[in-house]
């Protein structure tokens, strides 16, 4: 398969053609997994620089689904690409990805935290998903032992203490509330 041209700079990219591009890069991580599971870190990092090479971020910018979400045992978002490169020994790739999303969610973040309350909080949702995206880059980062996940840490604590935390703490309570009726009335 030839990918076109990827690699020149400037190109133009509509969204469906994005969208192939964000699938491509989808299916070279099921292989680089698959790789990795089968203890192949040496194949596996071929693949990881392939990938970049022939879709690179200066085109195809690292977008939530196209880096691939998974949990941890311990119920933890992580980013399937980073976590790959981490797992080959390239801390700086996996650093340079974690980076352009924990940028991409604070900037998300920064815009919702101009709304006034009364809007902010149809939005509630997709703050809460971006805090989220933000946390699992910041612990990618801390796993990477990037120096980093500081400057990321204080960006969040400081999402968490402005409106924005305040209205996610209601949402959680309210969750847990209801959480909580629910297993008192199966009682």
């Amino acid at each position: 398969f030839r990918y076109g041209g990827l690699e020149k700079d400037g190109i133009y990219l509509d969204e469906t053609n994005m969208r192939m591009c964000y699938t491509h890069r989808s299916m070279f991580m099921q292989l680089i997994g698959a790789l990795i599971d089968e203890g192949k870190k040496d194949k596996a990092l071929k693949a990881l620089e392939y990938c970049e090479k022939v879709i690179p971020a200066k085109n195809v910018p690292y977008d939530i689904m196209s880096i691939g979400i998974d949990y941890n045992d311990d119920d933890q978002i992580y980013f399937k690409l980073p976590h790959y490169w981490h797992e080959v020994g390239r801390d700086k790739e996996a650093e340079r990805i974690l980076c352009a999303v924990a940028t991409n969610a604070c900037e998300y973040l920064q815009w919702y935290a101009t709304f006034p309350p009364h809007r902010l909080v149809t939005y509630t949702n997709s703050c809460d998903r971006q805090m989220r995206y933000l946390l699992a880059a910041i612990n990618g980062l801390k796993e990477c032992k990037s120096k980093k996940a500081d400057d990321f840490q204080k960006l969040y604590d400081v999402v968490e203490k402005s409106q924005i935390g305040h209205l996610l703490a209601a949402q959680y309570q309210r969750y847990a509330e209801q959480e909580a009726a629910e297993a008192e009335g199966e009682e």
